[in-house]
């Protein structure tokens, strides 16, 4: 947190180590139904998201995962968009909740694509 004009100010910042090591923990956690607005996928869990976003990441020369969080909610989002691109391109991204001492909300994992 920051004090910006006599406010606290939520800062963005990428995971740590600590969420990340609760997130692999927790890669066998299903996504339910509601939360999973994602295709091409056999499990709706965790680790199938996690997977599936950094295989896609391998097989390209470039880093296009993006993980940040703010406000408590954390996503590592894969982007097909190449840096010259501005449309035309889509992403999967796994979104969470972190809550106090970097605890993640079981419950609160949703899988997203965008076309």
């Amino acid at each position: 947190m920051t004090l910006a004009s006599n406010h606290l100010v939520e800062v963005s910042y990428v995971p740590g180590d600590y969420e990340y090591q609760e997130l692999l923990k927790l890669s066998s956690t299903q996504i339910s139904d509601d939360k999973f607005l994602c295709e091409g996928f056999d499990e709706k869990t965790v680790g199938a998201v996690l997977g599936t976003i950094y295989k896609a990441n391998s097989n390209s020369y470039l880093n296009r995962i993006n993980e940040s969080c703010s406000n408590k909610e954390c996503q590592i989002t894969y982007s097909t968009c190449k840096p010259w691109q501005n449309d035309s391109c889509g992403s999967t991204s796994l979104i969470f909740i972190v809550s106090g001492g970097s605890k993640i909300d079981e419950q609160s994992f949703r899988c997203l694509q965008v076309p």
